[in-house]
C-alpha cells in the first residue's frame, strides 16, 4: 500500500511558482495572491478530483492546491462516464482555487479559460494541428478527444466560494480499450511521447495568467477570454448534425451565452438553445482526424 498523500506534499517545482510570482507581482488583486501553492503527485489515487478535495480540507490551505497522479482507479468523465487512462501514460490532474470576484452568473468562465489554455498547449506544439473545444469543454484534435475537464463550484452569496476542476489528457498512450467512440493521444498524433510534467507547467502557467486578471478587470478578462473560447470552438462555422432526444437536426453555432448555453442556428434560420446535457454533436465513427 502506497503512503499517504499527506507525506509527500511538495511545493509547485521552481518554473511555476516563478510565472505564479511574477504574476502576484503584475496583478496584485488576482485571487493567486492569497494562497500558499501546494502540488501534491501521488502514484496512484481513486481520482484525483476527490484527493484535491481531501487534501484541501486537511491542509486548510484556502488557495491553490494541484493533485496530480500517474493512475487513478475510479477516475471520472462528464455524464458520470469513467475516464480510462494506463498507469502513467497521461496527464491526470485537479486543482481547487478560490477565483475572487467571479460572480456565480459567469461561473462558465472558468471553463472557458481552462479549456482555452489546454487548447493554447496543444497547438503551442504544432500549430497547424486542429486542436479545438467541443462545447462545452472538451478537447478535440479533428474529430477525435484528446482531453476532457469536469468542473464542480461551491456557490456562496451569489459569488464562487470554492471550485474544484479536474483535467484528464491523453498524451503517451497508444492504446485505448473502452467503448469510447473517439478517443487519441498527443502520442498517437505527433508520434512521439511527451512529458506529462512540463504539459501540465504550460497548462497551469496559461491558466492562471488568464484568470489573474479577474480581480481588477473582470469584464475586459471575460469578454477576451470568450472571445479566444468562440475562435477556438469545434464546427464554429457551418452546418452540422446534431441531436436533441429522438431529433437530429443540422445547425451550425450561432454564440455560447455566459451562463454557458449552447445557441444553435438551424438551417431554416431558427436559433434554439440548450443547456449543458441537452443536445449531442453527432460524429460519424468513422471520422478521421
Amino acid at each position: 500500500m502506497s503512503s499517504p498523500w499527506w507525506g509527500r506534499v511538495s511545493l509547485f517545482r521552481s518554473g511555476i511558482s516563478s510565472r505564479l510570482s511574477l504574476l502576484n507581482s503584475l496583478f496584485p488583486n488576482c485571487f493567486i495572491n492569497q494562497t500558499v501553492l501546494k502540488h501534491i503527485h501521488l502514484a496512484e489515487t481513486t481520482s484525483t478530483m476527490q484527493a484535491v478535495r481531501d487534501a484541501d480540507e486537511r491542509l486548510a490551505a484556502g488557495g491553490v492546491v494541484v493533485v496530480s497522479a500517474d493512475y487513478q482507479t475510479s477516475g471520472r468523465g462528464q455524464r458520470g462516464n469513467s475516464w480510462e487512462s494506463e498507469h502513467g501514460q497521461n496527464l491526470l490532474f485537479s486543482m481547487t482555487f478560490c477565483p475572487v470576484g467571479v460572480q456565480a452568473s459567469r461561473q462558465f468562465m472558468v471553463s472557458e479559460a481552462l479549456s482555452v489554455s489546454i487548447v493554447e498547449t496543444v497547438r503551442s506544439i504544432a500549430p497547424s494541428v486542429s486542436a479545438t473545444v467541443k462545447w462545452p469543454n472538451d478537447i478535440y484534435i479533428g474529430d477525435c478527444k484528446v482531453a476532457g475537464i469536469l468542473i464542480e463550484h461551491d456557490l456562496q452569496g451569489g459569488e464562487i466560494r470554492r471550485t474544484i476542476a479536474g483535467v484528464g489528457l491523453n498524451v503517451n498512450q497508444m492504446v485505448f480499450r473502452s467503448d469510447a467512440p473517439n478517443p487519441v493521444s498527443l502520442r498517437q498524433v505527433f508520434r512521439q511521447q511527451f512529458d506529462c510534467k512540463v504539459l501540465l507547467d504550460a497548462i497551469l502557467g496559461k491558466f492562471f495568467g488568464m484568470m489573474g486578471l479577474e480581480g481588477k478587470r473582470a469584464t475586459a478578462t471575460s469578454a477576451s477570454v470568450h472571445a479566444t473560447y468562440m475562435q477556438l470552438l469545434y464546427r464554429r462555422k457551418g452546418l452540422f448534425p446534431y441531436r436533441a432526444g429522438s431529433e437530429t437536426f443540422m445547425a451550425e453555432i450561432a454564440d455560447v451565452s455566459a451562463n454557458g448555453t449552447l445557441l444553435l442556428r438551424t438551417a431554416d434560420g431558427k436559433v434554439r438553445q440548450f443547456g449543458f446535457k441537452e443536445v449531442e454533436f453527432v460524429i460519424k465513427p468513422n471520422d478521421k482526424l
